[in-house]
């Protein structure tokens, strides 16, 4: 529920809870992934770690698109036209296009 609300407060508060689990699970690697697109971009990092341990290829993707890497967002983008989901390739396509309009 407390994913579901989106707001940092709660998605600290299921930080709080997921973390206190001894198995990595999908909701904590939504939480980091969701935490690093708002308050800490290296939350991202832990949520890279806990989608290659479940060996879940849409959260990897995901995750690695909240990095500012240039390698890992081509590597999201692989993995996204790997399970052909257009949204998420879009996602990366529109971000290398921000990211390149700012560098100059």
């Amino acid at each position: 529920m407390c994913i579901k609300k989106g707001d940092l407060r709660h998605l600290e508060e299921a930080r709080q809870i997921l973390e206190s689990f001894d198995i990595p699970n999908e909701d904590l690697a939504v939480t980091y992934i969701l935490l690093s697109r708002l308050k800490d971009k290296s939350l991202y990092k832990k949520a890279v770690e806990i989608a290659k341990s479940i060996k879940n290829e849409r959260l990897l993707a995901e995750a690695l698109l909240s990095s500012d890497d240039e390698k890992e967002l081509e590597e999201a983008l692989e993995i996204f036209r790997k399970l052909n989901d257009v949204n998420g390739e879009a996602k990366v396509l529109y971000k290398n296009c921000f990211m390149r309009q700012f560098k100059g």
